[in-house]
């Protein structure tokens, strides 16, 4: 099993207050019952905005991931076999919006 997974980082410095979202992947070998950091996944980005992951019967050792934002988007695969993960798209790619996603 694998989650993408948002967590709500606060940070005070003197009175300014900001708040990010950090996305995270998680992983779970035992049907949810313990969850663990993917090892090597892409660098913390506090600009994206939305992460999802999709599972494929094709690759059942795989996942792959879409995050976004209005600027940086890209789409990888984990393989959780041999723990590496692979580019598919990068920077540059428009990604089709939530809206496009349910009227497919």
């Amino acid at each position: 099993m694998c989650a993408a997974v948002v967590f709500k980082v606060t940070t005070t410095v003197g009175t300014n207050t900001n708040v990010d979202h950090i996305w995270r992947l998680m992983l779970s070998t035992d049907n949810g019952e313990n969850w663990t950091e993917i090892p090597n996944q892409p660098a913390v980005d506090p600009s994206i905005t939305n992460m999802t992951v999709e599972t494929s019967e094709a690759a059942p050792t795989s996942f792959y991931c879409l995050a976004d934002d209005a600027s940086n988007s890209w789409v990888k695969s984990y393989d959780t076999f041999n723990s590496t993960w692979t580019d598919h798209a990068s920077s540059g790619f428009d990604p089709p919006s939530r809206m496009d996603m349910h009227l497919l």
